[in-house]
């Protein structure tokens, strides 16, 4: 008669949700904001490479917020590369377009994937055009390749003849899993 009335319990138990086990699966994204440059581009005409960032191995996408003006006196081109192999070999998958000696701020972002193209506000290219030296940026102007993103990000900058003073720059990435 107890056995009986231990198996009643129970079951009610179950049918009213008291015994039933709970469960939630620990939550797999992650996002990452990280300052890729902000401060002032070259003051003469040179090509600077500036520190990368890494550890993307486990993102998905990265948007890339910009805000760039021109110099003073010169040109500046502005690239991003991305590092398949964390820094040993850098390729070009953006360059915006060239900005005039003391163009105004202009902001824009654009999106890359390790999954393929993605919507980007930026312009888009299929471009086929690779470096041929490592991390010597040669896409053309107006240029993202928004379906390549390795496992590192930079910023290059380009600053033409004439120039004589840079201006800030402000380039950020959010990255995510999914």
């Amino acid at each position: 008669m107890i056995k009986k009335f231990f198996k009643v319990l129970f079951a009610l138990a179950i049918l009213s949700g008291v015994a039933q086990a709970q469960y939630s699966a620990p939550s797999m994204h992650r996002a990452y904001n990280v300052t890729l440059f902000n401060g002032t581009s070259p003051a003469s005409a040179s090509t600077v490479a500036q520190t990368a960032v890494t550890g993307l191995d486990t993102y998905a996408y990265c948007w890339i917020y910009s805000k760039i003006q021109g110099g003073t006196g010169g040109t500046l081109d502005v690239y991003l590369q991305t590092s398949p192999d964390a820094g040993t070999t850098w390729v070009d998958v953006g360059h915006y377009t060239q900005l005039a000696a003391a163009a105004p701020l202009a902001g824009s972002v654009v999106a890359f994937s390790k999954w393929g193209p993605t919507v980007s506000t930026a312009p888009t290219s299929t471009a086929t055009t690779v470096n041929t030296v490592s991390g010597t940026p040669v896409v053309a102007a107006g240029t993202f390749l928004p379906g390549v993103l390795g496992n590192a990000l930079r910023v290059v900058f380009v600053a033409g003849t004439g120039t004589t003073a840079g201006t800030a720059q402000v380039i950020t990435a959010f990255c995510s899993t999914s």
